[in-house]
């Protein structure tokens, strides 16, 4: 659409022979002549590094320049075309604009169909679970997963972030209103993936946002915590174990309670632990053995080092202070 402007910067900017296609309103093609052997890929960079920033200063927009190789024979220009064209079909992918032989973002590493299948069930299982804090994390696995396999089409990769805000939509309607009708048509305007993973951070931020901000629901969660591990405390309750009862990813219980109770569970679960054994010291006569085992400690040698350790004595020294 601005051909001519175009062409005219091309004039001062190239120095050596060169024909010039406008190809359509979106994309042109430059053919550079040099003597047969000649290596100049390093100057035809150069040019596009010079154009890719006039274009990025005159219109404000994204451009893509891919550099083919040298063609010896003008029967070959076609395939080489073509390969060129592949190639900025993938641009989608890369985080650069301009694409080259030896760019070795272009390197693809062999990916299956099911690592990324099974990341997506991941972030399908986190959506359910609320867990919104290790989120970008899967969202940043598959993103790669995705670039690497080198086979998934942009179509393939907007449809799987369309079916990501579908099940967030669907399951945390409440929090965060999606009307997908807008979405779709958002993600489908998208040229490039950065913008597709901003735009699905901007949602997990919203969502982290709102959930957090509910924080009389999470002190309820908390309270029930403590409770479950006053009642468990002694036998072998792990994070899994909580988790499960009041129906959290154990990431995102980890992430409320220490926010909430100013320390780990696992500190939480040790200092009930040894305020129960203290107790039972000073007001019982079990032996040091029972009461370890009572608090969740079976193996009295590890019972007794865990007691010095966080006392200074061993529980028989600490009941015959208490006397």
């Amino acid at each position: 659409m601005h051909n001519y402007a175009f062409e005219s910067r091309l004039a001062q900017l190239i120095t050596d022979s060169y024909f010039y296609l406008n190809l359509n309103e979106r994309q042109g093609i430059l053919i550079f002549m040099y003597p047969y052997g000649a290596d100049r890929q390093s100057k035809v960079r150069n040019y596009a590094n010079e154009m890719k920033r006039w274009i990025t200063e005159q219109y404000g927009m994204r451009c893509f320049i891919v550099i083919g190789s040298a063609v010896h024979d003008p029967q070959d220009l076609h395939a080489e075309y073509d390969r060129m064209e592949q190639q900025l079909d993938y641009r989608f992918y890369l985080e650069g604009s301009i694409i080259w032989d030896k760019d070795k973002s272009l390197v693809m590493k062999e990916q299956s169909t099911d690592d990324v299948e099974q990341t997506i069930h991941e972030i399908y299982k986190q959506i359910e679970s609320a867990d919104f804090h290790e989120l970008p994390n899967h969202i940043n696995i598959l993103i790669g997963r995705l670039k690497n396999a080198g086979h998934y089409s942009p179509l393939y990769t907007k449809t799987v972030f369309t079916g990501i805000l579908r099940k967030i939509g669907e399951e945390h309607r409440d929090q965060y209103p999606i009307s997908m009708n807008r979405m779709s048509d958002q993600i489908a305007k998208i040229e490039h993936l950065t913008d597709l993973h901003r735009l699905i951070n901007t949602i997990i931020e919203a969502l982290i946002e709102q959930k957090e901000s509910n924080g009389e629901e999470n002190r309820k969660v908390i309270g029930e915590v403590m409770k479950y591990i006053d009642r468990h405390y002694s036998r072998d309750i792990g994070l899994q174990d909580i988790a499960e009862h009041v129906y959290l990813s154990p990431s995102y219980l980890t992430f409320i309670f220490k926010k909430h109770a100013g320390k780990s569970l696992g500190k939480y679960i040790t200092e009930i632990r040894f305020e129960k054994a203290k107790y039972l010291l000073e007001n019982t006569n079990m032996k040091s053995s029972e009461i370890g085992k009572y608090v969740g400690y079976p193996n009295p040698s590890y019972f007794t080092m865990m007691f010095r350790n966080r006392y200074g004595c061993t529980p028989v020294q600490y009941r015959e202070r208490m006397k």
